[in-house]
């Protein structure tokens, strides 16, 4: 029996790709982080968020019903996902969390803001 390529010819079969080392690495360190997130208590949920014109959403923290929630954009790049954990994840107490040399090393490196300007409570 023979067996034919994608492309409707015969030859040998293809083997499905297997990702590389980077992306290996890349992938474990998104999920690690995605799970401190939640064991702080926020939900993580990957969306297609909308895109039209003059409206662009963004991953980002919000609070749902008392609820905390990280949505994430599905198209986020790696190197974009793991930076939006980190920030969120570098101003939180993590003592109670499990983590990797490698996350702890990279979550201290998250600049912290010198300033942060917060609105007054309106009476």
């Amino acid at each position: 029996m023979s067996r034919t390529n994608r492309r409707g010819g015969r030859g040998a079969a293809t083997t499905p790709k297997r990702p590389s080392a980077r992306a290996a690495r890349l992938t474990a360190l998104i999920a690690e982080l995605e799970n401190a997130v939640e064991a702080l208590g926020i939900r993580v949920r990957r969306e297609r968020l909308i895109r039209e014109v003059g409206y662009h959403a963004r991953s980002g923290l919000c609070r749902v019903g008392g609820e905390e929630i990280l949505f994430l954009d599905h198209d986020l790049l790696p190197d974009d996902e793991i930076e939006l954990l980190a920030v969120l994840l570098a101003d939180r107490d993590l003592s109670a969390v499990e983590m990797s040399p490698e996350a702890l090393r990279l979550i201290a490196r998250v600049p912290q803001p010198e300033h942060v300007d917060k609105a007054e409570p309106r009476p």
